[in-house]
């Protein structure tokens, strides 16, 4: 497999630059003759990174304004440093291809190629047998032998006989040495060609994104690193040669999954660890019929930060503005016979034992506890106050009766 390797180097300064680099392994067909059928995928990995530094110039608050320097923005750390985003695994790509495949609509197709012929002929020898069952019910005997082979002079008489007296079942029988190879012919015209099921593709994906970062050597707050973009795809085809069974798009085949989907607070387990969709996993690797598969993992970033003149950025004041800007790609497209092995499948467990959350959804459920949190506190202080507030009325009742006046109380009131 061939390797190619480029990269190229623009001096925008005495240190800044713009740094471009390409490795490439394999040959990468090209996408129109692959979805006409000219070509077919084929394994190929590409990465492509271009980091922009820009010319930075400040001066320091020892040496004054009129010494100025020349950097870049990497020199002041005016740079994105992107947190690590979660790899795509199997477990996330299998249930969606099983769930697809439940609900696909599949036609079976004949191969005829030089079979055809024989479908033509085999065609006629129906239409004469048909036409000739028509002309002997009508009792139209010379239509029928026109449609027929040879039969004997013996056997026409007495057919015609049946016919005279309407029993065209018995003529028909008499002439059996006529439509005879009729039938021989068509059952041996039909094993010249058999059906075999029409490939189809299902197509599916997963994306995992963080759209946070940090500046290089931490002299700006990593909200001055801009994401657009963050993010692992994990691109899946398959060529799958099979209908799902009635019982498979019921979902009826895999009991294990029935019984976990039945167990109590499942879904809260699941949580944390991934067994209900590595149960559905594994059971999509013993039922889907792949005769091919096509991954494409594409992992995307695209940052920048931005530095103002004036601004004091690791311990110097900028009198320029300058960016520093990554952009790179990496692309691995891998084609196999089928589906990877249960132990490949097991293996990317460790990566899902925890579930990944979006960090917008992650504040908002941190936001939301929050609010629950102080909610609830509220009925607890109301409650606290209404027991202080009965202490309070215990004492001043307390108080009274200690001050009151029981002498015109009678005594019988006393006991």
């Amino acid at each position: 497999m061939s390797e190619r390797h480029y990269a190229t180097t623009i001096k925008l300064g005495a240190v800044a630059s713009r740094k471009w680099k390409k490795d490439a392994v394999g040959g990468n067909t090209p996408r129109a003759l692959r979805e006409k059928g000219i070509l077919t995928e084929n394994d190929y990995s590409c990465t492509i990174s271009d980091e922009t530094r820009e010319v930075a110039l400040y001066w320091s608050p020892y040496g004054g304004p009129e010494w100025v320097y020349e950097g870049s923005a990497g020199s002041v750390g005016a740079f994105p440093v992107l947190d690590p985003v979660p790899y795509p695994a199997w477990i996330d790509v299998l249930p969606k291809i099983l769930a697809k495949w439940r609900e696909s609509e599949f036609n079976l197709g004949v191969t005829l190629g030089e079979g055809r012929e024989s479908i033509d002929l085999m065609t006629s020898r129906l239409g004469s047998l048909a036409s000739a069952a028509k002309s002997i019910r009508q009792r139209n005997l010379g239509g029928a032998l026109r449609h027929m082979g040879a039969v004997p002079k013996s056997h026409k008489q007495r057919a015609q006989k049946h016919l005279d007296s309407g029993d065209v079942s018995s003529a028909f029988l008499e002439l059996n040495l006529g439509w005879s190879p009729l039938i021989r012919d068509i059952y041996s015209l039909s094993e010249a060609y058999h059906a075999v099921p029409t490939n189809f593709d299902i197509r599916t994906s997963v994306k995992f994104g963080v759209a946070t970062g940090v500046c290089a050597g931490g002299g700006l707050p990593p909200s001055r690193c801009i994401v657009d973009k963050n993010d692992r795809v994990r691109y899946v085809k398959v060529t799958l040669t099979d209908v799902p069974s009635t019982y498979e798009r019921l979902g009826l085949t895999n009991p294990v999954g029935i019984v976990w989907g039945l167990t109590t607070c499942s879904f809260v387990a699941d949580y944390v660890l991934p067994i209900g969709v590595t149960i559905e996993s594994l059971h999509a690797l013993r039922v889907l019929p792949v005769s091919k598969c096509v991954v494409t993992d594409v992992f995307r970033q695209q940052a920048h930060v931005e530095v103002y003149p004036g601004e004091y950025v690791a311990g110097v004041i900028m009198t320029n503005s300058s960016r520093g800007t990554l952009k790179y790609t990496q692309m691995t497209r891998t084609v196999s016979d089928g589906l990877p092995s249960f132990l490949d499948v097991l293996r990317e467990i460790p990566l899902r034992t925890k579930s990944y959350m979006d960090p917008s959804f992650k504040k908002a459920m941190t936001v939301s506890a929050l609010a629950h949190s102080r909610l609830k506190s509220l009925d607890t202080v109301s409650r606290l106050n209404k027991l202080n507030q009965a202490k309070r009325d215990a004492r001043a009742a307390n108080r009274v009766y200690a001050n009151a006046d029981f002498s015109s109380v009678g005594d019988e009131h006393l006991r």
